[in-house]
């Protein structure tokens, strides 16, 4: 965000600066699509759409749509267990992750929150030009699981706003 700030002019209203926004976000996508001509493709535009999104959401009003839509205190149904969340740590690229705590066992957790339709999007994604989608955790837990020094997946699940994907939470 540091760096995003250092666009800003000064304090416009948020109704010109999301129109703003949205003006940008609308050129810088249609300027990549002419740059890359056949090569560009639905999933890389909604990769671009995904970002921009974000970042507008960091400038307007420092939350991104996912942390919005997950809060401190909030309880999560999984499939194997509820879920606190206590505390937010970090944002990502494709969400936010929150420190959960498992209510059955006890147990702490990193919970990474998603806009369930930006990961009905790019989740099945088979671009070439995406390296990493909304849900390499899910994808690749096979080959990751039971690897020493690597976080293991527990669990991902959705609701009708989100998914999340629970993991161990490095400490």
């Amino acid at each position: 965000k540091p760096l995003l700030l250092r666009f800003m002019v000064g304090p416009i209203s948020s109704e010109a600066a999301t129109h703003l926004y949205e003006s940008f976000g609308q050129a810088l996508i249609l300027t990549v699509k002419a740059g890359l001509r056949e090569a560009f493709s639905p999933e890389l535009e909604a990769a671009w759409s995904a970002v921009l999104g974000h970042m507008a959401a960091l400038m307007l009003d420092d939350k991104t749509p996912e942390s919005a839509l997950c809060y401190a205190g909030m309880e999560i149904e999984g499939g194997r267990e509820v879920y606190r969340v206590e505390e937010h740590l970090q944002r990502a690229i494709f969400g936010d992750v929150w420190r959960a705590v498992g209510l059955a066992s006890g147990r702490l957790f990193a919970v990474k929150v998603m806009d369930l339709g930006m990961v009905d999007q790019l989740a099945h994604s088979q671009d070439n030009q995406l390296c990493e989608t909304p849900l390499s955790e899910v994808r690749y837990d096979g080959m990751m699981r039971g690897l020493e020094h690597v976080v293991q997946m527990e669990e991902h699940f959705g609701d009708k706003l989100c998914h999340f994907v629970v993991s161990e939470l490095a400490l």
